[in-house]
């Protein structure tokens, strides 16, 4: 196995390419090109549950202070996204690359493809990320666009609950 390293718009190209969750980089890019795939990399790999680092990660963020005492639902979401990021960044471009709308993308790793969805869209960074989120969504939108995310990346159903409660 190689490292490659790649910048952020051709990791989010790739990312979007993923045809079902685990299905590894190789894979994808085999596809991509053509090229034959490897009888390992055909099969897609199991489901695999979110790190314990990643769960506790979460539910200290609902206790801290920053968190509560963050005045908006954009602020609260942006700090989920960027603690989401933080713990498992390969899970993140997987879920980030799933969560769509039915005519717009939600993510994107810069702001201009986003915009492409709308003029209306106010993308914004993420924080401490290479990715750009969609703002201007009313609290039940952005409590959606979260729980797809979280239940892509399979954080049990209780924490999804009230992360998307709290928001």
């Amino acid at each position: 196995m190689k490292v490659l390293q790649i910048d952020a718009e051709l990791y989010d190209y790739i990312a979007r390419q993923t045809q079902h969750i685990g299905e590894s980089a190789s894979a994808i890019l085999r596809r991509l090109l053509k090229l034959p795939l490897e009888d390992s990399s055909t099969a897609p790999l199991p489901s695999v549950p979110p790190t314990a680092d990643l769960q506790q990660a979460l539910k200290q963020l609902l206790t801290a202070s920053r968190y509560r005492h963050e005045p908006t639902s954009i602020g609260r979401l942006m700090l989920v996204l960027s603690t989401l990021y933080a713990v498992d960044a390969s899970a993140f471009a997987q879920a980030a690359a799933m969560t769509q709308g039915r005519t717009r993308r939600y993510f994107a790793g810069d702001q201009h493809t986003l915009e492409l969805g709308g003029l209306q869209t106010k993308p914004q960074q993420i924080p401490k990320t290479p990715y750009w989120v969609i703002t201007n969504t009313n609290a039940a939108r952005k409590r959606a666009i979260l729980h797809a995310m979280l239940t892509t990346m399979q954080i049990p159903k209780p924490l999804i609950e009230s992360l998307c409660d709290s928001l």
